[in-house]
């Protein structure tokens, strides 16, 4: 029985299916704290400005900040236990996300390279992930002999 692709990407509704997409993850502290109310005003007029001609090009997907904190929760020995936040042993989380629509990894980098912010948070890392076309899991299953 031949696999179905089971991944949004991969899913025949989705139009954006052959689009190679990339995932920019944000991680950093709270930036602003050392500024003017003015000064951070600035930072997210140049963050604005920055995500609309990135829009403007349709280079953007999707994206959102995140809310900070948070819940991980994670299966051991059979029991399901919950634990504040995302990293608890790290002061850096993951504070938002970007989903690009751009041909190359090497432009998603340079991409990231360009985020306002980078200038203003010196603890600023920006993690760039391709976007799965579809689940690996079944990826690796059509590489098997499937027998019934």
């Amino acid at each position: 029985m031949p696999l179905k692709a089971h991944h949004p990407v991969g899913s025949e509704g989705n139009p954006e299916r052959d689009a190679t997409q990339y995932m920019l993850l944000f991680r950093h502290g709270q930036w602003d704290t050392s500024m003017t109310q003015d000064q951070i005003l600035e930072v997210m007029d140049q963050v604005t400005a920055w995500f609309d001609n990135l829009f403007a090009q349709g280079k953007v997907v999707g994206g959102s900040p995140l809310v900070e904190g948070g819940k991980t929760v994670r299966l051991q020995n059979g029991t399901a236990s919950v634990m504040d936040g995302p990293f608890v042993e790290s002061k850096e989380a993951v504070a938002g996300y970007l989903l690009l629509k751009v041909d190359t990894l090497e432009e998603a980098v340079a991409i990231a390279k360009t985020s306002p912010l980078m200038r203003h948070d010196p603890t600023m890392s920006t993690e760039v992930r391709e976007i799965a076309a579809e689940c690996p899991v079944y990826e690796r299953l059509r590489g098997k002999a499937i027998t019934a």
